[in-house]
C-alpha cells in the first residue's frame, strides 16, 4: 500500500514539473499573431520570447522594479477610472428630477 502511494506521489510530482522550452510570439505583416518553438523568419513586426512555463526570464532586480512600477501605474489608472465613473454616476443621480 505504501509503495503505491509513493509511486502515485512521484507521478504527481513529475506531472507538475513545467516544460522549460522556449516559446516565441510574433506578429506577421498581416497583423496575425503566431506562436512557435523557433524564432520567426525575418519580417516579423514584433517578437517576444519567454519560457513555456510562463515564468519571466531571469534578469536581476531591475526587471522586478520595472514590473512593480508598471503594476502600480496600472493600479493607479484603474483607481482613477473607477473614481471618475463613480463621480459621473453621482452627478447623473443629482440631476435626475424627483
Amino acid at each position: 500500500m505504501v509503495g503505491i502511494m509513493r509511486i502515485a506521489m512521484l507521478g504527481a510530482a513529475l506531472a507538475a514539473t513545467p516544460a522549460w522550452a522556449q516559446v516565441y510570439k510574433w506578429v506577421d505583416e498581416q497583423g496575425r499573431t503566431h506562436y512557435g518553438e523557433k524564432p520567426p523568419a525575418k519580417g516579423a513586426a514584433q517578437v517576444k520570447s519567454q519560457d513555456a512555463a510562463g515564468a519571466p526570464k531571469p534578469g536581476g532586480s531591475g526587471d522586478l522594479k520595472q514590473q512593480e512600477k508598471d503594476f502600480q501605474q496600472r493600479q493607479a489608472q484603474r483607481n482613477y477610472e473607477t473614481e471618475r465613473e463613480l463621480r459621473r454616476k453621482n452627478a447623473a443621480q443629482r440631476r435626475k428630477p424627483k
